[in-house]
C-alpha cells in the first residue's frame, strides 16, 4: 500500500478520522460533535445547540432516547466562546427556543384577516326547485294582466333587487309605491311556493365549522327580504355562524352591482381584496369581480359547463380548502384588474 510522504514526515497529517468513531462496547463516552479552539477541541453542547435549531423550525423532534442520552451530556460553562464569531448568535436562541416554538395544533394567524361571504340558497341550503322563481313571476305576471318574460330575461334578472327587476328590466312601473305593492305580492308568492322547510346541503355543516375553527369571519347576503334569510337560518340550525345578514332593506340595488358584497365586506371591518365570495350564479362572479373580490360558484343542481365566467365550480362546500380561500384573496392587482375586465366582457355575453 502506498504511503503518503507528507504523513510520513508530519505525523500530525497522519490523523486517521475513523479512530474517532466510538466503539459500542467501550465505556468511555465521546461527543459527536466538536468544536475547534484555542485552548484545543472541546465538545459541543448538542443539546442546546438542538433546542436552538429547533426554535428556529429546523430540527424535527429527536426520539425520547436519544434525548435522555443527551442530557447527559456535560455542558461546560464556557462553551460560548468557543464558536466563531458569525455563528455566535445560535446561543442567543436557546433561552428563547421553547417560546418561540409555533403550536402545531393552533390555526395560522394570517387566516383571520381574510372574509368569506354566502350566498344561501344553492350554496348553503337545498335549491329544491330551480325554477321555483320563475313560477312566482309567472303568478304575479297572471294577477297584474302582464306578459310573461322570455327565459334570457328571466335570467338576467335573477340576482336582483324585485323593485330593481320591475322597474329597470320589465318596465311595469316607476311609481315608488307602486314598486313596492309589487315587489311585496312577489316575495308573498314566492315564499308561499317555497314554504318553510330548509335542509343544509351536503358538507355545508363541516365547512362552515372548519372556518369557525380558523376564526374566518362569515356572512350572509341575499336580494331576499331579511326576515326570509334569518328563518332560513335558524331553521337549519346556523344562528350565531355569521357575523351579519345583508338583505334587501340594506340596498338600493341587487346583482350584477357589487353593492351586497361591498356592504357585507364593510361589517365584516376587511378591505374587499380580503373576502371571497361562494355563490350560485355567473351573476355573483360579475358582482364579485366589481368589489374587488374573488369568488367560488356552488353549481348545486346544475351543470357545471353552465358556468361560463367562474374562476372554479364545485357541487358541494366540503370540497374547498381553507388554504385554498386565504390564497384566492392573495391576487396580484395587475391580475385582478385583469380579472375584472374580463369578467365585464363575458358577463355582457352571458346576458
Amino acid at each position: 500500500m502506498a504511503v503518503c510522504w507528507a504523513a510520513a514526515c508530519n505525523p500530525a497529517l497522519a490523523h486517521n478520522p475513523f479512530a474517532e468513531i466510538p466503539n459500542r462496547d467501550s465505556s468511555r463516552r465521546r461527543n459527536k460533535w466538536t468544536v475547534s479552539s484555542d485552548a484545543g477541541s472541546k465538545p459541543c453542547p448538542r443539546r442546546s445547540l438542538a433546542n436552538s435549531l429547533g426554535g428556529c423550525g429546523l430540527n424535527a423532534s429527536e426520539p425520547a432516547e436519544e434525548e435522555h442520552k443527551l442530557e447527559q451530556d456535560s455542558l461546560p460553562p464556557d462553551l460560548g466562546h468557543a464558536l466563531p464569531a458569525n455563528l455566535s448568535w445560535l446561543w442567543s436562541l436557546s433561552s428563547v427556543a421553547d417560546d418561540s416554538s409555533p403550536d402545531p395544533l393552533s390555526p395560522p394567524t394570517g387566516f383571520r384577516s381574510m372574509g368569506v361571504i354566502f350566498e344561501l340558497e344553492g350554496v348553503i341550503v337545498e335549491d329544491d326547485d330551480p325554477e321555483l322563481e320563475p313560477h312566482a313571476w309567472f303568478i304575479l305576471c297572471e294577477e297584474e294582466g302582464k306578459e310573461f318574460p322570455m327565459d334570457v330575461i328571466l335570467r338576467s334578472i335573477k340576482g336582483m333587487k324585485t323593485e330593481e327587476a320591475i322597474s329597470e328590466v320589465l318596465g311595469w312601473s316607476k311609481d315608488p309605491l307602486e314598486l313596492q305593492r309589487l315587489a311585496t305580492r312577489k316575495e308573498e308568492i314566492y315564499w308561499c311556493l317555497r314554504g318553510s322547510e330548509y335542509r343544509l346541503r351536503s358538507g355545508s355543516q363541516q365547512f362552515l365549522n372548519r372556518l369557525v375553527d380558523y376564526g374566518v369571519p362569515m356572512a350572509v347576503v341575499s336580494a331576499h327580504p331579511r326576515r326570509s334569510i334569518e328563518d332560513a337560518i335558524q331553521a337549519v340550525g346556523l344562528e350565531g355562524y355569521f357575523v351579519c345578514v345583508v338583505a334587501a332593506e340594506d340596498l338600493s340595488r341587487g346583482k350584477p352591482d357589487p353593492e351586497m358584497f361591498k356592504r357585507a365586506a364593510e361589517l365584516l371591518d376587511l378591505e374587499s381584496e380580503h373576502c371571497i365570495v361562494i355563490g350560485n350564479s355567473d351573476s355573483t362572479v360579475v358582482a364579485a369581480a366589481s368589489a374587488g373580490m374573488s369568488s367560488v360558484v356552488v353549481s348545486s343542481n346544475r351543470p357545471v359547463y353552465e358556468f361560463r365566467v367562474a374562476p372554479r365550480v364545485v357541487r358541494w362546500l366540503d370540497e374547498l380548502s381553507i388554504g385554498y380561500l386565504e390564497n384566492s384573496t392573495r391576487i396580484n392587482p395587475i391580475q385582478q384588474r385583469a380579472s375584472e375586465r374580463h369578467m365585464e366582457v363575458e358577463g355582457l355575453s352571458y346576458l
